[in-house]
């Protein structure tokens, strides 16, 4: 994907979301995710990666978080081992 690639609201199932610089308003569904921009709405993902530039603002239902050095996360978080709960993908 480009840097500049936005998240979109539903990905499909294997797919990789993430961005640089950007801004993302309202949910997403993803299998994994990687934040470097900004991201405004709740998020549903097997795997989450906030980067030191990333910020996110809403909720966090993941399997896995990760979280560099100056990222910031402001809202509720759900995780769930993998054996017990798998996020649902739109084909």
């Amino acid at each position: 994907m480009k840097d500049s690639t936005l998240f979109p609201p539903k990905a499909k199932k294997g797919s990789r979301s993430k961005s640089r610089g950007v801004s993302r308003r309202g949910q997403v569904t993803t299998k994994e995710m990687v934040v470097y921009g900004t991201v405004n709405g709740n998020i549903t993902t097997q795997s989450l990666e906030i980067k030191g530039t990333g910020k996110i603002t809403g909720d966090i239902e993941t399997g896995t978080l990760l979280v560099e050095a100056g990222g910031v996360y402001n809202g509720h978080l759900a995780m769930q081992s993998a054996n017990t709960k798998q996020i649902k993908q739109s084909a």
